[in-house]
């Protein structure tokens, strides 16, 4: 089954180039964008959206990685904190049961 997930990722990737390759040669008007503190050189508008896609791809992925970590982060804190609270009431029932 790996090879045809493979196969299947292959066959999708070259599907994407290729749109991405006819996206930008169908987008070929040479556009400058004016930033505020930054002025791009002239690039094809296609080649400026697929940068445009990627950057955000790429953010999101990174903000996203992010928050993964601090949610895993989290969740080692509490399984520490439950397992302290797993000992403790142990020793407190065990205490009990010295007591009787």
């Amino acid at each position: 089954m790996k090879w045809l997930a493979r196969i299947i990722g292959g066959l999708l990737f070259v599907v994407v180039f290729t749109f991405g390759v006819l996206f930008c040669v169908r987008n070929s008007q040479p556009i400058s964008l004016d930033l505020i503190f930054f002025k791009t050189p002239d690039l094809s508008l296609g080649v400026l959206l697929i940068l445009t896609f990627l950057s955000g791809g790429l953010l999101g992925g990174l903000l996203s990685g992010a928050a993964a970590v601090k949610v895993s982060l989290k969740k080692a804190s509490y399984g520490r904190q439950l397992h302290k609270q797993e000992q403790e009431l142990s020793r407190l029932k065990n205490d009990v049961r010295s007591n009787v």
